[in-house]
């Protein structure tokens, strides 16, 4: 709450208590015996015609209607005080309010965000959650998928290697992931539901004879994997089978 807020609900407290104030005491009227009555009348008006007193709004609407016409613009607020701590603290509300670590001030992608919006300028609307769902999410896969294919492109060159996992979560979900390194970067392949499969030897070695197909014979240098027996098993067989 903004202290001229702060100020406004102070005077609707003071003008809720003087109106009490006035009902309690200015409409009785004395009785001949110097008693006040319990009756509540206007001194302005007729005692054998009382007049109804007008209802008091209640404080809660008053204050309401109050608080959202004072409400401050970004713009306003901008304009009084240091700029970078007003754009520190609607950057902080994001961050505090809708629970976002606020580690992530670190990434990359914040700064550039920060840096875009500035360059963008006054009166740039924000993408909506539809637009960030399927527009931006379709742009950010191309750039990646054309990202991916420029390292592909590599692997001829200078060779790779195909590296495996195996992960089985608490529900037994079973998934083999694979991914592939060439000169410093390393880009994951797929990711293999086994969950339904067991987990023998021919089962393993079929899925490293697909995957060595799809990044190309000729460019594969080495595969890396645990050292389970059935993982051990499976590469011998590969290395005997062209």
């Amino acid at each position: 709450m903004t202290l001229e807020e702060l100020r406004e609900y102070r005077q609707a407290i003071r003008n809720s208590k003087e109106a009490q104030w006035n009902r309690e005491h200015l409409h009785k009227v004395p009785n001949r015996d110097g008693s006040s009555s319990g009756t509540h009348m206007r001194r302005a008006t007729s005692l054998r015609e009382p007049q109804p007193s007008q209802p008091t709004q209640p404080l809660g609407a008053k204050f309401s209607s109050s608080f959202r016409a004072r409400q401050k613009s970004i713009k306003d607020s901008f304009s009084k005080g240091s700029v970078k701590e007003m754009m520190g603290r609607f950057i902080s509300k994001f961050f505090i309010y809708d629970n976002i670590p606020v580690e992530k001030a670190n990434s990359l992608h914040y700064e550039n965000m920060v840096i875009g919006i500035q360059r963008a300028g006054e009166g740039v609307l924000p993408p909506t959650p539809y637009e960030i769902r399927h527009k931006y999410l379709d742009m950010e896969f191309n750039d990646i998928t054309e990202h991916v294919n420029t390292l592909r492109a590599t692997w001829e060159t200078y060779g790779c290697t195909i590296m495996c996992d195996g992960w089985t979560g608490p529900t037994r979900l079973s998934i083999i992931n694979f991914m592939v390194y060439s000169k410093g970067n390393t880009i994951f392949l797929k990711s293999v539901d086994s969950s339904g499969e067991k987990k023998e030897h021919e089962y393993i070695y079929k899925l490293f004879k697909g995957v060595i197909r799809e990044v190309g014979e000729r460019n594969v240098v080495q595969v890396v994997t645990d050292n389970a027996a059935n993982y051990v098993k499976a590469g011998k067989k590969l290395m005997k089978k062209p």
